[in-house]
């Protein structure tokens, strides 16, 4: 089981991708792990997210509509951490500086 947050990560990145091994490529996993996060969501959300075949995918209205608040939450948790990033930089260099 994905913890909640890859698991939209995920998710984000097939809707924004042509198919689920495009996307695949592009997080750097295998395409079977996309089409397991994207089911996992599917059962949690109890709605089909993206109609596939064999030869694309293409994504629901209720994908769409949850890619579009996914993307919206997951800015908002990278915004966190990018702060507490920042903080940690600064404080480390204001370190060093004052090691001089």
């Amino acid at each position: 089981m994905l913890n909640r947050l890859e698991m939209l990560r995920i998710f984000c990145t097939a809707a924004e991708s042509h198919n689920f091994k495009d996307a695949a490529k592009r997080l750097g996993v295998s395409p079977q792990a996309v089409t397991r996060a994207v089911k996992e969501l599917e059962d949690h959300v109890g709605e089909l997210l993206f109609h596939r075949n064999t030869r694309h995918n293409r994504i629901t209205e209720f994908g769409e509509q949850l890619a579009a608040r996914a993307r919206h939450s997951l800015q908002g948790v990278d915004a966190i951490f990018h702060g507490a990033e920042q903080r940690s930089e600064e404080r480390r260099v204001g370190k060093e500086c004052r090691s001089r």
